[in-house]
């Protein structure tokens, strides 16, 4: 599960953003870009990228998105298994 603002970017292998929240069982959760030689940006801007064959889904159409992408190679990661992102409308429930 990964929590942000609406400025959080849209990937759905890796999240950057501000003040970012997740599982980190999971997920990546990078809070200082420049030791892992990533842009620092603004302040608070945070990175967090899914682990194994994790990806990042909208609970809005977390349906749609997981026929879209289960099965297939992203970014060296397969088969996929589901993660839910959720934004402002409130924290995102991860399924198997």
């Amino acid at each position: 599960m990964v929590l942000g603002n609406r400025d959080t970017s849209t990937s759905i292998r890796y999240k950057f953003g501000d003040n970012l929240v997740c599982d980190e069982n999971d997920a990546i959760h990078i809070r200082k870009p420049l030791e892992f030689m990533l842009p620092p940006g603004r302040l608070n801007k945070q990175y967090v990228m899914a682990r194994e064959n994790f990806f990042f889904v909208y609970p809005t159409n977390q349906h749609h998105y997981e026929r879209q992408f289960r099965g297939t190679f992203q970014h060296g990661a397969s088969p996929w298994k589901r993660w839910c992102f959720g934004g402002d409308s409130g924290p995102a429930i991860p399924r198997a």
